[in-house]
């Protein structure tokens, strides 16, 4: 989960505006006083294939949202970028969006009642 200098310094590199200007994941979770088991969630998060990145946000993010009380419905998923300033490799778009319409059925269905882990 990103700092803001992390994000200051990818926006650097990356030339160009598309790193958030708001408060990133790390900062949103210190301000959540606890879910509800009632409240459902999932992560994802962009990664590049680099020598000495760290680790997966979303997994981070998730085991977070878990312990303040959240109902996980779906495993943190990572989508995979070309660098920096990204874009997507090749299939990602496409994963992604198979990953978003599992989501939708997760709760058109009713399953958003359990809780994956």
């Amino acid at each position: 989960m990103s700092r803001p200098g992390t994000r200051q310094n990818a926006a650097q590199q990356a030339g160009h505006d598309l790193v958030s200007k708001g408060i990133g994941m790390r900062e949103w979770l210190a301000t959540v006083q606890g879910g509800s088991n009632r409240i459902a969630a999932t992560v994802f998060d962009t990664r590049i294939n680099k020598p000495r990145v760290p680790g997966s946000a979303a997994r981070a993010g998730q085991k977070r949202l878990s312990r303040l009380g959240f109902r996980i419905v779906a495993p943190a998923e990572s989508f995979w970028v070309k660098g920096t300033p990204g874009p997507l490799l090749a299939g990602e778009p496409e994963r992604a969006r198979r990953w978003g319409e599992s989501l939708g059925s997760i709760f058109t269905s009713g399953r958003a009642a359990g809780t994956v882990t």
